[in-house]
């Protein structure tokens, strides 16, 4: 698989360039609608929670005495969330959509998951980059620590690229698994600390939210966004955990269901 990977990498980076630049094809700025969507979501982030529920925030104590730091912990999970979850999505339907060309070439499935993933890093990483420069002036604290950003959003990609193995093979013998991606990622947001903090949560939850997957990829991103901080070696092992077991027992899935997926496509 990552000899398929790296042997195909020209091919993957094209694609997902290509997908992002094409994505809005036929409107009149085109390609732009990629900075100015995201630039709309955080506008329309500090309109709500700064400028109408402001008082009702700090009110729960949720706001701290910054007028703005309600809007920078959503930003701050719900920015990579979103690339995220359109990732999963993209990649569990990725089989099925390029069904084409995998009939008529001897191309690896692998390539068509991969793409998906690579866009959702570009998108995350066009996001997470105006973030940061509307961040600053509401007081986003600035640090050596945001070089490590890249890495967890590689990371966070890198596990919509391993569940979405399983997905996308399993979605080719059973079509109905790409519906249940769509209702299943918003509920898994709900699950996550990203709209909350862990700490509104009873003690019994606290302690199976470390089990959530994305659990510890929302919390790099908060301790360096929001604390300029590394996030700790925990972290960084949970992680790296879910990146692994995901990539491996996709692949499993993958080897497993091959020949079926060839036939049915």
């Amino acid at each position: 698989m990552m000899a398929a990977l790296y042997r195909y990498r020209t091919f993957i980076a094209r694609s997902a360039w290509n997908e992002l630049r094409d994505r809005y094809a036929g409107s009149g700025i085109g390609v732009f609608w990629n900075i100015l969507v995201p630039l709309i979501q955080i506008a329309i982030y500090v309109f709500i929670f700064s400028a109408i529920m402001g008082a009702r925030v700090a009110a729960n104590g949720q706001g701290a005495p910054k007028p703005f730091a309600f809007v920078l912990f959503l930003c701050s999970g719900m920015l990579p969330w979103r690339a995220f979850a359109e990732a999963m999505s993209r990649g569990t339907l990725s089989l099925v959509r390029n069904a084409s060309y995998l009939k008529k070439m001897a191309l690896p499935e692998v390539i068509f998951i991969a793409q998906s993933a690579l866009v959702g890093f570009l998108s995350a990483a066009i996001s997470l980059g105006l973030f940061f420069l509307a961040g600053i002036p509401m007081g986003l604290p600035v640090g050596w620590s945001y070089l490590l950003v890249p890495v967890v959003l590689l990371l966070f990609q890198a596990l919509s690229f391993g569940f979405s193995l399983s997905l996308a093979s399993l979605n080719v013998l059973f079509h109905d698994v790409g519906q249940a991606v769509g209702l299943l990622m918003p509920m898994w947001m709900w699950l996550t600390p990203i709209v909350y903090a862990e700490t509104i949560l009873p003690p019994a939850a606290r302690a199976l939210i470390h089990w959530n997957p994305a659990y510890g990829f929302i919390t790099a991103f908060r301790d360096i966004f929001l604390n300029n901080r590394v996030p700790a070696p925990a972290t960084w092992g949970m992680m790296i955990g879910w990146v692994i077991t995901s990539i491996i027992l996709g692949y499993v899935v993958l080897s497993k269901l091959r020949v079926e997926i060839r036939d049915i496509l």
